[in-house]
Parts: C-alpha cells; sequence; structure tokens
C-alpha cells in the first residue's frame, strides 16, 4: 500500500523535525567510536541497562554490541534518578542517538565497502 506507506514516512519524518533528531545528531556523527563511547558514559544513568555499543567491527564490517539486560532493574533505574530526567527527553534521546550514531556508522562503512554490512 503506497499511500499508507507515504502516510507513516510523513509521519516520521515530521517527528524528526519536531523532536529535534536533526540538531541533536550534529553534536555527535562526526566523533570516533572512542569519542561517542566516552561521550555515552558520560551521559547514560549508572542505573539503566548495561550497554556497549559496538565494542568491536567484524572483518566483513559488522558491528557487535555487549549488552546484559538481565540485570537491569528497573525499580533501582526508576528510584535513583533525577526528577528532572525524564524518560522521554533523557532516556529517549540518548536511544536515538544511539541508533542515528550507529547507522550512520554503517552507511559509512557500507558505502566504503560498497556493500550492505
Amino acid at each position: 500500500d503506497v499511500e499508507l506507506a507515504t502516510n507513516k514516512y510523513r509521519e516520521f519524518l515530521k517527528w524528526r523535525v519536531e523532536s529535534g533528531v536533526e540538531q541533536m545528531r550534529q553534536s555527535i556523527m562526526d566523533l570516533s567510536t572512542d569519542e561517542f563511547h566516552a561521550w555515552f558514559r558520560e551521559i547514560r544513568s549508572p542505573f539503566a541497562l548495561c550497554i556497549c555499543p559496538e565494542i568491536v567491527v567484524s572483518q566483513e564490517g559488522h558491528s557487535v554490541f555487549y549488552a546484559e539486560p538481565g540485570s537491569f532493574k528497573l525499580d533501582e533505574f526508576f528510584e535513583h534518578r533525577p526528577e528532572c530526567h525524564t524518560v522521554e527527553d533523557n532516556d529517549w534521546a540518548l536511544w536515538v542517538m544511539c541508533c542515528e550514531y550507529f547507522l550512520g556508522r554503517l552507511d559509512d562503512r557500507s558505502y566504503e565497502r560498497k556493500n550492505l554490512c
């Protein structure tokens, strides 16, 4: 259904503009992986899910991530966080920026290798 797909894509683009994704991503897109990890460690909650975005890149160009979802304690996460840190403004934004950064890296790597990584 082309019309449905067109409308969903229009909604997605509208969300990107309204939520400030394009502006936020400008501050991280030129960071090296090590710089991104430092940025990520600096702003994430110590009670958040234990995750290390892209710990290594395989010879084929695939990113390897590490996460420990079993160690995540949702009650501690919300109990210890400052009230000014909202899910929408902090946690969701951090997740979106992680996705933006690594999808950008995959796009660049795929372009360089002339195949999908």
